[in-house]
């Protein structure tokens, strides 16, 4: 009876029910092989009407059970999975936008003519006061750094930020100006200018043009991240007629704290840069990146520092011809940066 319903349905089936039924202990393993061989048949024969049948000819009841037993199996595995991926994805947008920003900035600066930019910045001067004890990258007593001329200062001091002249910090060479915004402190030379590029921005889409594509995606960039600039100044006496020449622009960003910074370094390079020099020190319990990089018409050093779950990019340009002779003024630069925690 049951072999004449299985005849009905396939002739594998029957030819199963058969073998299943045969009680010859001795031929149990011939019996084992062809009830794999018409399991394997009746399968090829399951996937060959469920390829040619429409889901919607299924009962419901069908089609949604599978997906939820492959959810319970594979929940546990999905979690851990997205965890690891927002992690990388963070991790390479950082960078990412980290490049972008300052190739787009560097590109408008070098593209665009000075005047109506240092009229920009000059025209309404801007500086925020750090309300709270910064932390001075300047401290180490690295024998590498010490046997590195091109490295960064050793000598460690804490001073408290003050707009008096009064208080100038032991280091910062006579003269020179302190600029500060977005929890930044750095000095420059008296010739420089410059403030918060995110105060600025308007004034300058409205000198340059608003229709300018490169400077409405840099505008873009502002716009969403405006607290990520902090400071922003370039040097008068190499501003001309085409170029701003020797540039400053401090950038920070929100990171994974556990983000590996080798990588973040090797992910900071900007498009259509050429990598001289890359070097890593750790300071005061900080990890300071400094990498030179070469331009088709400018040369820049870059200062990443690790802060938890901060990146601090700390960037200085120059015109190729003009930056050995400025390279001086940018380390002694470097060494003056203060950020609040």
């Amino acid at each position: 009876m049951w072999r004449d319903s299985a005849l009905q349905i396939s002739k594998q089936v029957a030819g199963l029910i058969d073998y299943l039924m045969e009680a010859f202990p001795g031929k149990r393993p011939q019996n084992a092989q062809m009830i794999l061989r018409c399991l394997s048949e009746i399968n090829s024969t399951v996937q060959a009407y469920s390829t040619g049948s429409s889901a919607s000819q299924l009962p419901p009841t069908e089609i949604e059970k599978p997906k939820q037993s492959k959810q319970l199996k594979t929940s546990v595995t999905t979690q851990i999975e997205s965890s690891k991926t927002q992690i990388n994805i963070f991790s390479n947008k950082t960078a990412q936008s980290t490049g972008t920003a300052i190739g787009f900035a560097i590109l408008i600066l070098i593209k665009f003519g000075s005047l109506v930019i240092h009229k920009t910045f000059q025209s309404h001067p801007s500086q925020r006061r750090v309300t709270s004890t910064p932390t001075e990258l300047q401290a180490s007593n690295s024998e590498e750094l010490a046997n590195n001329s091109e490295q960064l200062n050793t000598d460690s001091t804490r001073q408290k930020p003050s707009i008096s002249e009064e208080n100038i910090p032991s280091g910062v060479p006579s003269g020179w100006k302190k600029f500060e915004g977005g929890g930044a402190q750095l000095w420059l030379p008296p010739s420089w200018e410059g403030g918060d590029l995110s105060e600025k921005l308007d004034e300058l889409r409205t000198s340059l043009g608003s229709h300018n594509p490169d400077l409405e995606n840099f505008a873009q960039i502002v716009k969403q991240n405006p607290s990520a600039f902090s400071i922003w100044a370039f040097d008068t006496n190499t501003a001309n007629s085409t170029s701003l020449g020797s540039i400053v622009m401090i950038i920070n960003e929100r990171i994974y704290p556990g983000t590996n910074f080798n990588n973040l370094l090797n992910e900071s390079g900007e498009n259509g840069f050429i990598l001289l020099d890359k070097k890593i020190y750790k300071i005061e319990g900080y990890y300071v990146g400094r990498i030179i990089q070469l331009g088709k018409n400018s040369r820049e050093v870059k200062y990443i520092i690790k802060d938890s779950g901060t990146l601090w990019t700390i960037l200085y340009s120059g015109r190729k011809h003009e930056f050995e002779q400025n390279l001086s003024i940018f380390e002694a630069s470097i060494k003056t940066f203060l950020f609040k925690r």
